[in-house]
């Protein structure tokens, strides 16, 4: 038992291939077109089994979800998420993250860390990190060895996932982030 905190990382693409300008007309014309499966809905599909679950996928778009980053008892870090994305309100749902936020998250463990005096240090974390609450189901309150590997952990992965996306093929970005928690 505990806090434990999940990032992800989201990508939709379209569940039909587009219709034809032939295919618009015959719909102008009160006629029924049948909208055919994407090849990455039907690659999706057969790679779980789904064949013949009843997706409705005519003008839809199917969502891959793909795992970021793990915490566990990263107080810190969940405050900052309770903070910036939930409005203040810890309630373990899952909750839409700006890009922009995760840039902000990333400059304030840079600066965090890039302070070499360990009381200077310390001092900078509470200003922008500071952990919440204590307690074998948060962890520690302490800033110490677990608070700054947790900060270059998340520094790491962070920074893999911007150098992804600045070098990704075009479109092939994730769409949204989502943090959730579960304690």
């Amino acid at each position: 038992m505990g806090l434990d905190m999940y990032l992800e990382g989201s990508f939709s693409a379209p569940a039909y291939v587009s219709p034809t300008d032939a295919d618009y007309e015959a719909m102008r014309e009160g006629k029924e077109v049948k909208l055919e499966k994407s090849r990455e809905l039907k690659n999706a599909i057969a790679g779980i089994g789904f064949e013949d679950a009843p997706i409705d996928h005519a003008y839809n778009h199917f969502q891959y979800v793909f795992p970021i980053i793990t915490w566990r008892k990263a107080n810190a870090i969940h405050k900052f998420f309770v903070d910036e994305v939930q409005d203040g309100n810890d309630n373990c749902e899952r909750h839409y993250v700006p890009r922009e936020t995760l840039e902000e998250l990333l400059d304030r463990i840079t600066t965090i860390l890039d302070i070499k005096t360990p009381v200077a240090r310390e001092m900078k974390a509470e200003e922008l990190l500071p952990t919440d609450i204590e307690g074998c189901f948060f962890g520690s309150k302490e800033y110490d060895n677990w608070y700054y590997k947790n900060l270059k952990d998340t520094k790491k992965v962070l920074e893999k996932v911007f150098e992804y996306e600045e070098n990704a093929e075009s479109g092939k970005c994730f769409d949204n982030f989502y943090y959730q928690s579960s304690w």
